[in-house]
This record gives C-alpha cells, structure tokens and sequence, in this order.
C-alpha cells in the first residue's frame, strides 16, 4: 500500500501515518505549495521521532526477543523500514510486523541471494505483493567473493530497478565493493526510480554522482568507527536534503555498543553524531530526514 502524506496542520500529532490503497504516489501539489524547499520553512516534527531507515527486523527480533512489543508501545512515532533480503521472506515478515504503525515493509530479491531465484519468481512475487509493500529493496551490487558472477548480479539489479519505475515504488540499493558499477548501471538507465543507497561507503565523489542520478545516501553507523574518517569527510561535505541515516541492525552497532547486536532505537545516538558532526541540532537533522524521506514518495526532489 502506497503511503499518502498527512497535511501538516497533522504533523505535530503523535501518530500522523496514514495509507492509501492506490498504487502511485499522492498527487504533489498541495504539498509544493505548503513547504518551501529550504529546510528552514519545513515544518518542526515531534522531537522524540525516530527515523531509521533500514533495518532488518526478522533478524532484530532474534537478538531482542520484545521487539514487537516495544515497537507495539513506543510513545512516539517512528518510521522503521523492514527491509527484505529474498521474495520467500515476505510473508512472514508482514505477518510480524506489517500491522505495526510506523513499520515500512521492502521487497526484493538481494544480490547475494540471486543465485537462489531466477528473474522470472523475482518478478513475480515483486508484482503479486506489489500493494502491500512500499519499497522495492534491497537490490543492487556484491562483489565479495562468495557473491554470484557480476553479469548475473546486473540482470537482477536491473530487472528491479524496471519493475520499481513502472509501478512506482523508491528502491534501496544494497553496494558492496561495487559503487562505480552501481553508478554505471544507474546511469545507462533512461526510466530510473527514485532511491536511497544505504549503508553508504562510497567517495565525495561517488555521492554526488549519486545525487545528480536522484539518489539519496544513508549512512550507519559505521562512521562512528574511529577508522572511517573520510566517511565522516563525506557526511560533513554534504548538504543535509542528501542523506538519511539508519542503523542497518541488528548490524552496524555505534562504536559505543560494538560486539553487541544493532536496535532500531540506537539510529537515536546517530542522529546526535553526525548533528554534531555537523554543528547543527539533532531537530534540524530529524527535520531534513523526514522531509527527504517524503520526497522519496512525493517526488518533490
């Protein structure tokens, strides 16, 4: 089910989620004419909102047995993406979760899974699901060594980035040892849907490639590793409408909780990282967030 934006007289509630069963996204005009593009005239979000990008719940949930329960709970609002690694996960995965205000449900076949599935069931399931999911990912590129031959990786990659353009739907894309590759094939293709490349470990460079393409990046926090400077560089050099941040868990934990398992709740200390990274406030940070997150259904970038 495509998600349909409150207007903003909603925005300072507490639970302003709201579904439409249409498959496109929400007419803009409204929205344009009420939010100017700077940041500044975006209207403020509750300051406790979390906003995590991509996780993995499925697994989460192994790790943090009250998950569910915590998410069922939470005073606050949230936006967690549920991301998913393989078609066969679907099901089990909206049964857990998909009933979970604040909870984002994502399908795809993952680059290091592609080898389990031909394009014919991946296209299948992708469309069969098509109304119950809100984003196609994580696709993409793995060129670690136990990955399935690069050619292969590239037809499923491609395959989803065509099936998310005609049905509307923002991807996330899964770069491992591949961001010229990836960049390559985002660029040899006319029709390209709207996205987020997470877990970004890419060059200043690279996202701005990115960018001009109509990506957004999101980084985890790896960049709280004290080896990940010119990833710190990247986060400082780039304008705050560029990014989305996530925690990738149950990996990826801060430095502060490494060995441990990753919890959607930890994005909050990110969020604190790279506002003083930045030298602005943890609220300016949530705000751009959200309204970048937005874009990505709104198609206002």
């Amino acid at each position: 089910m495509a998600l349909t934006q409150a207007p903003s007289s909603l925005r300072k509630q507490a639970n302003w989620f709201f579904y439409s069963p249409v498959r496109s996204p929400p007419d803009t005009t409204a929205y344009t004419k009420q939010h100017a593009d700077t940041l500044s005239n975006l209207p403020n979000i509750p300051p406790n909102m979390l906003i995590d990008t991509h996780c993995h719940l499925a697994h989460v949930v192994k790790y943090y047995p009250h998950l569910i329960y915590e998410l069922q709970h939470y005073p606050h609002p949230f936006i967690l993406v549920d991301i998913g690694c393989e078609p066969s996960d679907f099901t089990s995965r909206k049964k857990k979760f998909g009933n979970i205000q604040g909870v984002y449900l994502a399908m795809a076949t993952h680059p290091v899974y592609c080898r389990q599935w031909t394009l014919k069931e991946t296209e299948s399931y992708i469309r069969l699901h098509a109304d119950h999911y809100h984003i196609i990912g994580e696709i993409g590129l793995d060129l670690s060594p136990q990955s399935a031959p690069y050619t292969y990786q590239r037809d499923f990659f491609e395959l989803q980035l065509a099936i998310a353009h005609d049905i509307q739907k923002p991807v996330v894309i899964h770069s491992r040892n591949a961001m010229d590759k990836c960049i390559q094939v985002l660029r040899s293709i006319h029709d390209r849907p709207r996205g987020i490349v997470h877990c970004f470990s890419g060059t200043l460079e690279h996202a701005y490639a990115l960018k001009e393409l109509g990506f957004l990046v999101s980084f985890t926090a790896n960049i709280t590793y004290p080896k990940n400077e010119e990833l710190r560089r990247v986060v400082r050099s780039l304008d705050l409408q560029d990014f989305l941040l996530e925690t990738d868990a149950p990996y990826m934990p801060p430095v502060a909780h490494r060995g441990k398992a990753n919890h959607p709740f930890l994005v909050e200390s990110l969020y604190h990282f790279v506002a003083e990274l930045k030298g602005v406030s943890v609220q300016e940070i949530k705000k751009a967030a959200l309204h970048n997150w937005d874009c990505l259904f709104l198609r206002t970038r």
